[in-house]
C-alpha cells in the first residue's frame, strides 16, 4: 500500500504565505480541483519533481512505515495502550517550587501490579533512582500472594486487615499497624476483605 501525497487549499494557503511560486509534486501527487483554481489565482505553478532512486526508495520506505502503523493502530489492543499511555498522572497533585508536593489521596488510580490480576493493584507515588528507594499504595482485595522480598520495606496499613505469614507462623495487622519486613525473605500477604497499604521500599 503506497500513501499518496495530497495537495489541498491549506497547501497553496502556505505557500502564498511563504511567498513561493511554485509547488512541488511528484507523478502520484494527487492535487484537489480547489488546490488547483487557488495556485492558479495566486500565480502557482506546480512542478513536477522525479525521485533519485535512493529517494524514491527512502519515500517507499516511508510511506511503508505510515502503512504499518495504520494496520497497528487497526489493533484494539494496540490503541488501548496507546490511550492508556497518553492519559495524564495516575493522580493529581499540587507542586511548590521548593519541591513540596501534595498528592490528593482520593484521586490515584490503582493499576494492577500483576497482569490480568485486578485483586493486587497499587500506584507508585515517589521513587529516586539513585537512592533506590520507592513509595506508593498497594491495595490488595480477597487475595493472597507469595513473594521473596529484595529490598526493605515497611507497610502502613490505611485500611482494613492484613495477614503476613512467614516461617509458617501468621501475623494479624490492622488499620495504623506498620509492618517492617526485611529484604531477601519469603511471605505471604493475604486479606480475606480488602485492605489499602501505603509502602515504602529501601
Amino acid at each position: 500500500m503506497t500513501i499518496k501525497k495530497l495537495i489541498s487549499i491549506a497547501d497553496i494557503e502556505k505557500l502564498s504565505a511563504e511567498k513561493k511560486n511554485e509547488c512541488p509534486v511528484t507523478p502520484d501527487t494527487i492535487i484537489t480541483p480547489a488546490a488547483v483554481d487557488l495556485a492558479e489565482e495566486r500565480g502557482i505553478q506546480f512542478v513536477k519533481h522525479n525521485f533519485s532512486a535512493n529517494e524514491s526508495n527512502a519515500h517507499t520506505a516511508s510511506d511503508k512505515i505510515v502503512s504499518d502503523i495504520f494496520q497497528l493502530l487497526k489493533n484494539k489492543d494496540v490503541l488501548q495502550a496507546l490511550i492508556t499511555s497518553l492519559k495524564d498522572e495516575p493522580y493529581t497533585s499540587e507542586r511548590d517550587g521548593s519541591g513540596v508536593e501534595i498528592i490528593s489521596g482520593k484521586s490515584v488510580r490503582m493499576d494492577s501490579f500483576i497482569e490480568g490480576n485486578k485483586r493486587i493493584c497499587g500506584q507508585i507515588l515517589f521513587k529516586n533512582e539513585i537512592k533506590n528507594t520507592e513509595a506508593g499504595l498497594l491495595m490488595l482485595e480477597e487475595t493472597d500472594f507469595s513473594i521473596r522480598t529484595k529490598s526493605q520495606e515497611l507497610n502502613l496499613i490505611l485500611e482494613g486487615d492484613l495477614s503476613v505469614k512467614i516461617n509458617g507462623k501468621s501475623y494479624k495487622a490492622q488499620a495504623g499497624d506498620l509492618v517492617s519486613i526485611p529484604a531477601g525473605i519469603q511471605l505471604e500477604r493475604s486479606t480475606p476483605r480488602k485492605v489499602k497499604i501505603f509502602y515504602v521500599r529501601s
